[in-house]
């Protein structure tokens, strides 16, 4: 063995250099590892951006002195964060949510090029009160066409294709465990894996019939987070505040928790976790059989030792400050903490300016101190219509990265949408490029359109949404009734599509 700093001969166990005194390879497997855990300042940045959209989400429904002038604050920023979304095409995801539960989405598709052409068309109607869905279509590629319809409510499943004839076939979440052995013992199923598939398909139907739903226990943890503010330290005042480049008078609702409160939270949250029947189901079942997932058992002891962790390598406090304007509209949010974190000292500061106004610009300021790191991130949201259209566009920027700037440009008349971006250094500007399309709403339902040309072909995508959902009932062929046959001629179609 050499030295691996002057090069010096030494015996095979040598700790130290003879020569120089420096270490050895021997003397670092000798000494215990020490394994120390890091928090990165990104991390710890997403973990307060999520506690913020926590405390908005809570306060909006606290009903108790001093905090319902936050809540109704909370309430009046709520609505115009919903306001400046539906005017910007991007309100469509929560439309399509909204289809999803109650309502038809329908999909077009399409692509050609010299060589091919493609088309898909699919339907998925939903009701999730009842929970009945179907979902139907076609794939058309070249010349070879597939349709297929699916049925799904909480006693059955059936689907068909007129590829394979004119009958549905399905089975019954209830009686598939015995329904199974005919058709699986003439696959050449053992008994095992008959067992493992009626395991999988009892877990989809007990969770599509469970009557337990979030809202059981939405009241239990928000209780949680009500009770976190309550035993706060308050102060209530009115000061002078920076909103929006001016100097504003405005109520200050300022809210200081404790290492100690925030570590009880956490440890009511595993206690109503443990009685949650949804986790229960989610994390029992097959999928622990397997191996995939572990159990709710094992869930929560590992939570609870989580949070043990925490509670061993945790303290400091969080900073919550509200600062309300006139007829309780929200100017500012700020959020602070100053943590140590297995030993080191971690500090984080992110104000929201919403400005004097529901159009003026917003700015979103944030800044983490972690050892000798520093990072800073700014955000800045400018509204604004022209000539009719809603324009929007977003700016990140921050210490040691480049400016990306995101622009929405909307006619809410016509329906048509720019959607571009692009990214600007020292060095210069860079056009990430831009889409368009289009897209209109009534509110409840909407269409959106994007056809675009490209070097190789073109493509076109459509999808628009519906009231209400049409689902029939349907007779359908069982599994204890399915044959050899019936499978090859799904085979034969598959083959036929290239699959």
């Amino acid at each position: 063995m050499f030295c691996p700093e002057c090069g010096e001969s030494l015996p095979a166990d040598a700790q130290f250099c003879t020569e120089c005194g420096t270490a050895t390879d021997a003397y670092a497997a000798a000494e215990p590892a020490v394994t120390r855990k890091k928090f990165r300042p990104w991390m710890a940045g997403a973990s307060a951006l999520a506690v913020i959209v926590v405390v908005a989400a809570v306060l909006l429904f606290v009903r108790a002195s001093p905090l319902l002038a936050a809540s109704r604050s909370m309430t009046n920023f709520q609505n115009e964060l919903s306001e400046r979304l539906e005017s910007t095409p991007l309100q469509a995801f929560g439309l399509l949510m909204n289809s999803f539960s109650h309502g038809t989405v329908n999909v077009n598709f399409t692509y050609a090029d010299r060589w091919s052409t493609a088309r898909v068309n699919a339907s998925l109607a939903s009701n999730a009160q009842r929970g009945e869905y179907a979902l139907s279509g076609n794939v058309n590629v070249d010349s070879v066409n597939l349709d297929f319809s699916t049925y799904l409510n909480r006693d059955r499943v059936a689907f068909g294709s007129r590829q394979i004839g004119r009958d549905y076939y399905g089975f019954r979440f209830a009686t598939f465990r015995d329904d199974i052995r005919p058709f699986g013992r003439e696959l050449g199923l053992s008994n095992s894996d008959m067992d493992n598939a009626a395991d999988i398909v009892e877990a989809i139907g007990d969770s599509l019939r469970s009557g337990s739903t979030f809202a059981d226990y939405y009241s239990d943890y928000t209780a949680a987070l009500v009770s976190l503010f309550r035993n706060a330290e308050q102060v209530t005042n009115r000061v002078d505040v920076r909103v929006g480049g001016s100097t504003i008078n405005a109520r200050r609702v300022e809210y200081t928790f404790s290492d100690d409160a925030i570590i009880n939270l956490l440890y009511d949250l595993v206690d109503i976790f443990e009685n949650d029947e949804n986790m229960l189901d989610a994390f029992n079942g097959p999928f622990v059989d397997s191996g995939i997932s572990m159990s709710h058992r094992d869930m929560v002891r590992t939570l609870r030792d989580a949070v043990r962790t925490i509670e061993r390598n945790f303290s400091g406090y969080v900073t919550l400050t509200f600062y309300i304007g006139n007829r309780d509209r929200m100017l500012r949010i700020d959020l602070s903490g100053d943590l140590v974190i297995y030993g080191d000292r971690f500090e984080f500061e992110i104000i929201l300016d919403l400005g004097e106004s529901a159009t003026d610009t917003w700015e979103l300021d944030m800044t983490f101190r972690f050892d000798r790191e520093r990072v800073n991130v700014r955000i800045i949201w400018d509204y604004r219509e022209a000539n009719g259209n809603h324009v929007h566009t977003i700016e990140i920027s921050g210490r040691d990265i480049d400016t990306i700037e995101l622009r929405s440009d909307w006619d809410p008349v016509r329906g048509d949408f720019i959607l571009s971006a692009h990214e600007r250094s020292r060095w210069g500007t860079w056009d990430f490029g831009s889409i368009d399309g289009n897209f209109t709403t009534d509110g409840e339902t909407f269409s959106l359109r994007f056809d675009q040309d490209t070097r190789d072909g073109h493509w076109a995508l459509e999808i628009s949404t519906e009231r209400g959902a049409a689902i029939g009932t349907i007779d359908f062929i069982n599994i204890d009734q399915w044959t050899l046959a019936w499978l090859e001629r799904i085979e034969d179609v598959l083959w036929d599509l290239g699959f």
